[in-house]
């Protein structure tokens, strides 16, 4: 905007000289002020990235530099003096976008790590066995005091701390003519009591509920039944995985197991519903191998390691065989069947599985054959329960959450039965891992930690998830996960929990065996072939 020596300005010209030296005094002050803005933000948002903890070390590295270069070309035009007011004008727009993104995503982050960490349940180091007391609808004893002086069942084996402190509770609730407790040999007696009038009410731990709907005699024990009194006895729980140093390095253990319940609150290492998904799953970050074993439900197994209580691996949570309960009587049992150490373990239920799905858009998986799944849907909005009737056919699927939990579920129509289901839920496994490895999750992080919160309960550290994070991230690696599958007949064996003979499934040493030692070698960093 100067003028030549000897000319002289006409008045447009002098206006447009008086007026772009307003706008200077203007621009430029705003110019230095959104430069000391975008290199103050800058330095927050990179520690803030960096304490963070997902990154990779190098990828931290290539966005400090990212943000050095920008501060530079910002402190090169706010600073200089013969700049252009469009260019500083362009600078300051920049600076303050920049600024602001920063700035959002240094107050998002720590958030996003705190969402993150209320995805899983916490650990409880004390639960609640619930002893539960029954009365038949049609007796007319619809509460405790009613059951003054009357018979009331129990069971000699099992769970008797609880018992003997939940019949204590009774007596004192009533504050008259106690109950008269009869104990009986098993549930089934118990029951058979109940119905046949023997006994006014029986008391009975909750999670034995299923095993006896098992039973074609007692299939609407539910619905023909009031419970009419639950005490809550506290047991505490301990754990005592096997550490692993470095989660990037080591290779280390996951046991995942399924709950056959819709309500979150069974979440806990306390819960004693049955397991209808048995998993190991054994990683070495080292080899980039993954060996996902399936167990099947009705598995013939010693529990907790006592081979004088042989009974199906799917009431190995539902009691106690010495100090053990839930998820640590589970732990024990799978690890004596493999003879291993479990280091971590993952929990899930139904709901749990339809929401990980739908948060992630669906699952795309090969369905080897055709099959059709009759199954109980619930709709937890309305309450409402429907019987729903799905063809699966044979090929590439897109299945939604509740398609799904159907697929992993079936096994009735399978030609296989338990054995085609546990194949389905190692192929819902692997596509899982294939979805959530995909980069293009990102995309859908907002939601996915939204949808999980308080979905899962796990023993890892989410320090230590962030580093496995970190490690996919740094070397993009591609994972070999192979599968194995346990398999044995089918037999009428003796069950130690409900002490009667039930359909289990006689493992095959072999298979075991297989197993065993493909576990061994992978934590050895040998390569397996799984077959």
């Amino acid at each position: 905007m100067t003028n030549k020596p000897g000319r002289v300005l006409t008045p447009e010209e002098k206006a447009r000289r008086i007026k772009y030296r307003k706008q200077r005094k203007i621009i430029f002050p705003i110019s230095r002020i959104t430069f000391l803005l975008t290199l103050v933000s800058s330095i927050v948002f990179f520690f803030v990235l960096k304490g963070f903890g997902l990154l990779p070390g190098k990828w931290l590295l290539i966005f400090g530099i990212i943000l050095l270069l920008i501060n530079i070309y910002v402190a090169t035009v706010a600073l200089m003096h013969k700049m252009s007011n469009k260019r500083k004008l362009r600078q300051s727009i920049i600076s303050a976008i920049l600024s602001i993104l920063m700035i959002v995503g240094s107050i998002a982050l720590p958030s996003y790590k705190g969402k993150i960490a209320r995805i899983f349940n916490p650990v409880p180091k004390e639960g609640e066995l619930n002893i539960n007391v029954y009365t038949l609808k049609e007796s007319g004893y619809n509460k405790l005091e009613d059951l003054a002086g009357r018979k009331v069942g129990t069971q000699k084996r099992l769970d008797r701390d609880a018992q003997d402190y939940a019949i204590t509770q009774v007596n004192r609730t009533i504050k008259s003519n106690p109950v008269v407790e009869i104990q009986c040999d098993n549930i089934y007696d118990a029951v058979e009591a109940l119905y046949s009038g023997n006994v006014a009410a029986i008391m009975m731990n909750e999670t034995y509920v299923n095993i006896i709907k098992d039973n074609a005699d007692y299939t609407n024990f539910l619905e023909d039944t009031n419970m009419i009194y639950q005490c809550a006895h506290k047991v505490k729980v301990t754990f005592d995985p096997a550490k692993v140093g470095n989660i990037t390095k080591e290779p280390f253990i996951i046991g995942i197991v399924g709950n056959d319940e819709w309500v979150y609150d069974d979440l806990n290492a306390m819960s004693g519903y049955r397991t209808d998904v048995n998993m190991l799953v054994a990683v070495n970050p080292t080899t980039k191998q993954a060996l996902i074993i399936s167990i099947p439900r009705d598995s013939y197994v010693a529990l907790e390691g006592n081979y004088n209580h042989m009974d199906k691996l799917t009431h190995a949570s539902t009691t106690s065989v010495s100090v053990s309960t839930g998820l640590e009587a589970w732990m024990k049992t799978v690890e004596n069947l493999f003879g291993c150490d479990m280091n971590y373990f993952v929990k899930i239920n139904f709901a749990s599985m339809v929401d990980i799905v739908e948060a992630l858009g669906g699952v795309d998986l090969y369905n080897p054959y055709e099959f059709t799944a009759y199954y109980e849907d619930c709709d937890e909005s309305i309450g409402y329960w429907e019987m729903i009737n799905k063809t699966f056919p044979e090929g590439e699927l897109h299945l939604n959450g509740r398609e799904t939990l159907a697929y992993c579920r079936e096994r009735y129509s399978l030609p296989n039965g338990d054995f085609g289901r546990n194949e389905h839920q190692t192929i819902v496994l692997k596509a899982l891992v294939n979805k959530v490895t995909d980069p293009s999750i990102i995309s859908k992080i907002d939601p996915l930690l939204k949808a999980l919160q308080g979905k899962f309960m796990t023993n890892m550290d989410i320090n230590e998830m962030f580093a496995l994070a970190q490690m996919q991230l740094d070397d993009l690696a591609v994972w070999d996960i192979q599968s194995y599958a346990i398999s044995g007949d089918v037999d009428y064996l003796y069950c130690w929990v409900p002490d009667e003979y039930l359909s289990v499934v006689d493992l095959y040493d072999s298979t075991v065996s297989n197993a065993a030692g493909y576990i061994q070698k992978l934590m050895n960093n040998e390569k397996i072939l799984a077959e």
